[in-house]
């Protein structure tokens, strides 16, 4: 009599399953048998995949809440380049050699 009941509430669970609105799930079948169901698909994956870009970007992008505190934005970095750009120029007018040149210019050197 236990068994019997067990496996009414499994047909049950199968009966729910299959009338859940799974069969417009659209990831069917590999290959698609028209040419606007198989775009309508691919279309469907493109929103999820942007909308998960979208939410990340907000979260990791500049100002984001999970954006750790050392990342620089590009205009800082830029900022950051151009001043160490214009460091090496004004060192090289100079005629010295920027901080950590000679070490680096050994480093490099094989020794022969």
């Amino acid at each position: 009599m236990r068994s019997r009941k067990y496996l009414m509430h499994i047909a049950l669970v199968f009966t729910l399953a299959a009338a859940s609105g799974w069969e417009f799930w659209p990831f069917d079948a590999i290959y698609p048998s028209n040419f606007w169901p198989f775009l309508a698909k691919i279309g469907f994956v493109a929103l999820i995949f942007g909308g998960v870009v979208l939410y990340l970007r907000k979260l990791f992008g500049p100002g984001g809440r999970l954006r750790p505190e050392g990342l620089e934005t590009i205009q800082e970095a830029r900022a950051r380049e151009a001043r160490e750009r214009q460091a090496v120029v004004d060192q090289a007018q100079d005629g010295s050699q920027p901080e950590g040149q000679e070490q680096a210019r050994a480093a490099d050197t094989p020794e022969r």
